[in-house]
């Protein structure tokens, strides 16, 4: 099973990056939701760091053929590769999920 994921079919990348879009979608509505900030200054925090996660899982678990039409994005996805390099490895994109889900406000 580790091998079949490790290999990285396209099936279970489009849905980490349709996981990470959607963590990027929650965290910004609640970011553009000012009126939380009095409320509940934490959970404000929290979002605008969700959303950053989010796209960090978008541009990690983005497709090669992806990144070459897109430029820009050929240098980011290096740059967290080399300085991140948990989430080039099963366990550690697990548990980086494990902390994103955790972390996300119910509701």
């Amino acid at each position: 099973m580790q091998e079949y994921i490790e290999g990285a079919p396209h099936r279970i990348k489009v849905g980490c990056f349709a996981g990470g879009a959607a963590i990027v979608l929650n965290g910004f509505l609640s970011v553009i939701d000012v009126f939380d900030v009095f409320d509940e200054p934490i959970y404000y925090v929290v979002n605008a760091y969700m959303v950053f996660f989010g796209v960090v899982t978008m541009v990690t678990e983005s497709d090669p053929s992806f990144i070459q039409v897109h430029e820009t994005l050929t240098p980011l996805q290096k740059w967290m590769h080399e300085w991140a390099k948990g989430l080039t490895m099963l366990w550690g994109r697990g548990l980086f999920y494990v902390f994103q889900g955790l972390s996300v406000r119910p509701g």
